[in-house]
C-alpha cells in the first residue's frame, strides 16, 4: 500500500486490470486506509467504462506510483517507510505535479 502524505487528502482510489491499451479500470470510493474505516464503514466499487476518464484515472495511478517525496510505503511487517529518490533519480511530488497541470489549465 502506498499513501501520498501532503496538502492534500486522498480518497478515491482506482484499480486496473488486465494490459495493453483496453485495461478494465474499476474506481474504489472509501474514506481513508484506517482500521476503523475497513471494519465499520461500507465501500463501493464501480467500472469506468467512458475511455478517457479511464485513461486519465491510469495516468494519475503513474503519478501517484512515481511520487518519491511525500509517498510513505507500508510493509509486509506493518509499518510505514518514506519513499525517497534513488540515487541520481529527480525529486517527484504528484501533489506539485497536480497543482501545476491545474495552474496550467489542464486539470
Amino acid at each position: 500500500m502506498r499513501s501520498v502524505v501532503g496538502r492534500f487528502l486522498e480518497h478515491g482510489r482506482a484499480h486496473r486490470f488486465g494490459a495493453g491499451d483496453q485495461p478494465q479500470v474499476w474506481q474504489l470510493e472509501r474514506p481513508t486506509g484506517m482500521e476503523r474505516n475497513f471494519f465499520r464503514r461500507v465501500e463501493t466499487c464501480f467500472p469506468v467504462e467512458n475511455r478517457r476518464l479511464r485513461d486519465r484515472l491510469v495516468d494519475q495511478r503513474r503519478a501517484d506510483l512515481a511520487d518519491n517525496t511525500q509517498a510513505w510505503l507500508l510493509g509486509g511487517d506493518g509499518r510505514y517507510t518514506r519513499a525517497r529518490p534513488a540515487t541520481g533519480e529527480a525529486p517527484c511530488g504528484v501533489q506539485q505535479a497536480l497543482l501545476a497541470r491545474a495552474a496550467e489549465g489542464q486539470g
